[in-house]
């Protein structure tokens, strides 16, 4: 299939359905050649991404089959609530749940990917993150008080983002993440529950506008960005930034916006 992107090899990880089947979807569209993983059924490959053994396979299979990986999006994410004073098993059981695959399974796609992007001159490692490293200007950074573990995922994911942008900027291999509010998936509508009514549901954002600046991002080309955290806000237009300064714009129709935050000792 001829696209924009046409002869690219891609690998998407939680890949099975909402946000990462979107990734795929719109990768494929542009003409990549695109292998999902998952531990659910519906992905190409089943493999956990917290297990070294799993993302190896995986990647070495892709490069066995498809000679390289151009693009890279580390997308298996998942969430629990805890708060400091749990039962320390609870504790211990969430952090090596959530911290092995948000942060480890990040961690593990791009050190097993850069040395082909590095072989091949160039690619893209696109990390899915969350507003809570980057929000609405009104809006504290972090999630609530029992989003801990999940939040520390995500500030340390922000870290390999930045590191790696320095380390592989000399050989072309961008790398940027994706900062995303509210979304229309799975993994929001079970945690949600009941508190998903229609009018909540009717502001978030739809995979396939995201994915859409996905395609623009990886469209930039080698002098593209890299090292960036990308904004995504329901009531905010889904748009790829003009810059990596720039913030999105409010969209036509959106209520107001709350009273900004002051921060002490600044204005």
């Amino acid at each position: 299939m001829s696209g924009r992107l046409s002869g690219q090899v891609a690998v998407v990880t939680g890949g099975a359905r909402g946000l990462g089947a979107a990734w795929a979807t719109a990768l494929r569209d542009e003409g990549v050649t695109v292998v999902t993983c998952d531990i659910r059924e519906g992905a190409d490959v089943h493999a956990d991404v917290s297990r070294p053994d799993d993302v190896r396979r995986f990647v070495d299979g892709v490069v066995a089959a498809h000679g390289g990986i151009d693009i890279a999006v580390a997308n298996a994410g998942t969430i629990r609530l805890g708060l400091p004073t749990d039962p320390w098993d609870k504790a211990i059981d969430d952090f090596e749940h959530v911290i092995g695959t948000n942060l480890r399974g990040t961690y593990l796609l791009g050190r097993a990917v850069a040395p082909i992007m590095v072989g091949r001159g160039g690619g893209n490692i696109v990390i899915v993150s969350t507003d809570h490293v980057f929000t609405e200007p009104w809006r504290p950074t972090g999630g609530g008080p029992s989003m801990d573990v999940y939040d520390a995922s995500k500030w340390a994911m922000r870290g390999l983002n930045e590191a790696w942008a320095k380390a592989l900027a000399k050989d072309k291999v961008r790398v940027n993440e994706l900062c995303m509010g509210r979304t229309d998936a799975p993994m929001l509508r079970e945690f949600m529950g009941d508190r998903a009514t229609p009018e909540e549901v009717a502001v978030w954002m739809r995979p396939e506008d995201l994915a859409r600046v996905m395609i623009e991002l990886i469209l930039e080309g080698p002098e593209g960005r890299t090292g960036t955290q990308i904004p995504f806000w329901p009531h905010y237009d889904v748009e790829l930034p003009a810059g990596p300064n720039e913030m999105p714009h409010r969209s036509v129709g959106a209520p107001p916006e709350p009273p900004r935050i002051r921060k002490q000792g600044r204005d």
